[in-house]
C-alpha cells in the first residue's frame, strides 16, 4: 500500500486519532455477519459447488485438439489426435526400421511418459495432417495406445516437405547412408536446391557426408534395387570401392551384396571376394587355350596341327611337296568341321 504524503502545513495526527482510523478501516473490511445461516447450510452449499469444481479441473487436464484452421499458421507445438495424421511413404526417408530399434524407442517414450520432440506435419487441403518427420515417435505413440501426439505444423510444398523430412532426421536418428543418399538425390532432382553444397548447408551436414551418401546412387541399378530392401548392408566408407567395381563388373557387386546379406560376411570381405574373382577371370583369359593334333601323311610321316581360338597352324615335314601339303591342309580343315 503506497504511503500517504501529509500536506505541507498539516499537523501530524495524534496517537488517539491514529487508533480511531485503524478501527474504522478494520470494520470496513469485515463483512457483516449472517446470523441466520446455520453450519448445515454452509456445508450443503459447499457440497453443491464441489462437483462443478471437479468437472472444471477435469476439463482443463484434457488435451484440447486443434481444428483444421486453428493452428495452420502457427509454428508452436500443440497436440493432435493420431487419427488425423496420415503417413506418405514417398516423403519418409527411412526404408526399414528393425523391430529392436522401434522397441527401444517405444520403451524410452513409455518410461518418459511423453514425447519430448514434436513430430513435424503439414496441413493438407482435406484438413488431415501429413507426417513429415518423426515416424518412429508417431508409431511408438500408436503402439502405446496413446490417442494424441505433440505436433509442429509447418507450411511446405512437396519439395520443401522432403527437405524437412530429411532435416528432421539428420543427426537425431540412425538413418543409413543409403537412405540418406536416396533422399538427397530425390531432393536435388526437384531443382529447388541447386547443388550438394547448398543441400549440406540447408541440412546442417558436412559436404563430405552429403557427397559420400550420394555415391550410392552411382551403383549399378540392380544393386540399388537390392539395397532398397536391405539399406543397411553397406556403409559410406566402403561405397567408393563398390562403385568402382560396379563400373566394370555390375553383376559381381550384386553378388557381393547378396553374400553380405545371406552369408553374413563383412563389407571388406565382400570387396576382397570381388577383387579375387576379377583377378581369377583375368588369369583365365590370359591363359592360352589350344589343342594339338597329328595328321598322318603315310610312309611314316606326319604333320602336326595346333588350334588356338581362331588360329590354325600346321607344322609340315621339310621335304613335303606342294601337292602333299595341299592334302594336309584339306585334312586339317575336315578335322575341325
Amino acid at each position: 500500500m503506497p504511503k500517504k504524503v501529509r500536506p505541507f502545513g498539516q499537523d501530524r495526527p495524534s496517537v488517539e486519532e491514529l487508533q480511531q482510523l485503524q478501527k474504522q478501516e478494520s470494520a470496513s473490511k469485515i463483512p457483516p455477519a449472517s446470523l441466520g445461516v446455520t453450519l448445515d447450510d454452509i456445508l450443503k452449499a459447499k457440497d453443491q459447488q464441489q462437483p462443478a469444481d471437479e468437472h472444471s479441473a477435469s476439463a482443463t487436464a484434457l488435451p484440447q485438439y486443434p481444428s483444421a484452421d486453428e493452428h495452420a499458421d502457427q509454428g508452436d507445438a500443440t497436440v493432435a489426435p493420431l487419427s488425423r495424421i496420415v503417413v506418405n511413404p514417398e516423403i519418409q526417408p527411412r526404408l526399414a526400421r528393425t523391430d529392436d530399434q522401434q522397441e527401444r524407442l517405444t520403451t524410452s517414450i513409455a518410461v518418459a511418459g511423453k514425447i519430448t520432440r514434436p513430430v513435424l506435419v503439414r496441413l493438407l487441403d482435406d484438413g488431415k495432417l501429413e507426417l513429415l518427420g518423426g515416424y518412429g515417435r508417431y508409431r511408438a505413440a500408436a503402439d502405446l495406445g496413446w490417442i494424441s501426439v505433440p505436433i509442429r505444423i509447418i507450411e511446405a510444398d512437396d519439395a520443401e516437405a522432403e527437405i524437412l523430412a530429411v532435416a528432421d532426421n539428420e543427426g537425431h536418428t540412425d538413418l543409413t547412408d543409403f537412405e540418406k543418399g536416396r533422399q538427397y538425390a530425390k531432393i536435388l532432382s526437384r531443382g529447388k536446391i541447386k547443388n550438394q553444397r547448398a543441400l549440406a548447408s540447408r541440412l546442417g551436414a558436412s559436404l563430405a557426408s552429403v557427397t559420400r551418401c550420394l555415391s550410392f546412387m552411382k551403383l549399378p541399378p540392380q544393386a540399388i534395387q537390392y539395397l532398397e530392401t536391405h539399406p543397411s548392408l553397406v556403409g559410406g566408407r566402403s561405397i567408393a570401392d563398390f562403385v568402382t567395381a560396379g563400373e566394370s563388373h555390375p553383376d559381381l557387386v550384386l553378388q557381393a551384396l547378396q553374400k553380405i546379406e545371406e552369408e553374413g560376411i563383412s563389407q571388406e570381405a565382400a570387396l576382397r571376394w570381388i577383387e579375387k574373382t576379377i583377378k581369377d577371370d583375368s588369369n583365365k583369359q590370359r591363359s592360352p587355350s589350344f589343342s594339338t593334333s597329328e595328321l598322318t601323311l603315310g610312309n611314316g610321316r606326319a604333320a602336326s596341327m595346333t588350334v588356338r581360338k581362331n588360329t590354325i597352324s600346321l607344322k609340315l615335314p621339310k621335304d613335303l611337296d606342294m601337292s602333299a601339303a595341299q592334302e594336309v591342309i584339306r585334312k586339317a580343315i575336315e578335322s575341325i568341321q
